[in-house]
């Protein structure tokens, strides 16, 4: 029987379980990525997204190619591309890893697994995340002990691939890019694949990692010393597992080598990351149980509060608010896909409780910013960082204070606002405050637009009872 490997956020072939099991039959294997315009077109995917996938199945073209595999790709909605399948080779077996995501790829799955019931095929999907699915499934936390303990998988050292495929497949990758997919064209700092994720991992752990902690919160030295790994892992380039697992080594071989008056410092350094690696897989376990976490707030009571002001979205966009270091953030994320979580979160707060935006239409801006987009991640800190989550306060971040907290010198200001470069960092923080302006005049009154609206947002959340 013919074996199906389905790539969807899961773009490597070490430590994949899908790869394994398909691979473990002894038949012949047909990879496949396909592109389905219900996905890409759903409205919070970008090209930025789209070009990070194609590096990404380009690196794998190439490393299945050197074990006797190929890759194959397509344009199209999931059950015409099996029912083409089907047509040529009747009854097969399908694997992939879960996908968790919003409401088009849960909505997905559901029409795939009823087409795979309906000819008589068996889908196996496997857990890629300690993420739990189904009403009978263990707690997480259970879950999570197990998962961790099980193998990580080599890579084949040799498959055995079609020489035929149905018409609608193709080994080139170059058809992809027909498919139109919201956003510009634009270059990124970081490139997808799983051999750049592997580099970034090596990398992190080699050099950049000792000074984690120190520098996180600071986006002018952050990159110095981030992982920058979250692209990666996102788009499944890099097995979360074995990171963890990379984590557990480093943190052995650090008590064994370090120097006694380092250690404790250094072990800080890597706990807090593993912290991270496994905060990341309860946020992505929040969509999983609430797919229409995108569109539908978790009080109600929020709903028709914030506003459409084209202007002002667009001055936030651009970054050209007026306001130095949130422009410079801004800036920063959308020429290079990434900047730390702590100006994520003032990027977010800003847009949707100062300028008092509405919280979906800020999050697709971000979303789209995001190399490292993650549905289960970013729209349940969008939720949070609206204040629209009832168990949780409305964030309000000064973004003058969060500058001059994190950018104390206005280096990271100077690097994406030149115009601003000859000030020193008693002014660069408020130039307005000078005789003559050098910057964009603000496009709000900071304290005003802070105060009106933390009054109403908190009168409504202390205004009875909150409502999903």
């Amino acid at each position: 029987m013919l074996q199906l490997v389905w790539f969807k956020r899961d773009i490597r072939l070490f430590d994949h379980q899908a790869i394994h099991h398909a691979v473990a039959t002894g038949e012949k294997v047909l990879f496949m990525y396909i592109a389905e315009p219900s996905i890409w077109q759903a409205g919070d995917l970008a090209k930025r997204h789209f070009t990070f996938m194609q590096q990404s199945l380009e690196d794998i073209q190439q490393s299945l190619r050197k074990i006797g595999g190929e890759l194959y790709v397509a344009i199209g909605e999931m059950e015409s591309i099996l029912d083409d399948i089907y047509k040529m080779y009747g009854a097969f077996r399908m694997h992939s890893h879960y996908e968790h995501g919003i409401q088009p790829t849960f909505d997905r799955d559901l029409r795939v697994k009823r087409w795979m019931h309906e000819h008589t095929c068996l889908w196996t999907e496997y857990a890629d995340f300690p993420v739990v699915r189904g009403k009978n499934a263990p707690r997480r936390r259970d879950f999570l002990k197990e998962w961790i303990k099980e193998p990580i998988l080599a890579i084949p050292r040799q498959v055995f691939s079609l020489s035929t495929v149905p018409n609608g497949l193709t080994n080139d990758l170059t058809i992809l890019e027909s498919l139109q997919v919201p956003g510009e064209e634009r270059a990124i700092d970081i490139r997808g694949g799983e051999k750049e994720g592997i580099a970034y991992a090596k990398r992190f752990f080699e050099e950049k990692y000792m000074r984690y902690n120190i520098n996180m919160n600071k986006p002018y030295v952050a990159p110095s010393s981030s992982s920058i790994i979250s692209p990666y892992l996102t788009w499944g380039n890099i097995s979360l597992k074995s990171l963890m697992r990379a984590v557990q080594k480093h943190m052995k071989h650090l008590k064994q080598t370090a120097n006694p008056s380092e250690y404790d410092f250094l072990f800080e350094q890597l706990k807090s990351f593993q912290a991270r690696l496994e905060w990341r897989s309860s946020f992505v376990q929040t969509v999983e149980n609430f797919p229409m976490m995108h569109i539908r707030s978790l009080d109600s009571r929020f709903e028709g509060i914030r506003h459409q002001n084209p202007e002002l979205l667009n001055a936030y966009i651009k970054g050209e608010t007026g306001l130095p270091f949130l422009d410079a953030c801004m800036r920063s994320l959308q020429q290079t896909g990434w900047i730390n979580f702590k100006q994520r979160a003032m990027l977010a707060t800003f847009g949707c409780n100062v300028l008092l935006l509405d919280w979906r239409v800020v999050g697709k801006v971000l979303a789209h910013a995001f190399t490292d987009y993650d549905p289960g991640i970013h729209w349940k800190q969008m939720q949070l960082q609206s204040g629209i989550d009832p168990k949780h306060h409305i964030p309000m971040h000064n973004v003058i204070k969060q500058g001059k907290e994190n950018d104390p010198k206005g280096e990271f200001i100077k690097l994406y606002i030149p115009e601003l470069r000859h000030l020193d960092n008693t002014n660069i923080h408020e130039p307005w405050s000078l005789e003559i302006n050098p910057y964009i005049t603000p496009i709000i009154d900071l304290k005003q637009s802070m105060d009106d609206h933390k009054k109403l947002l908190y009168g409504i959340k202390k205004n009875g009872h909150a409502s999903e």
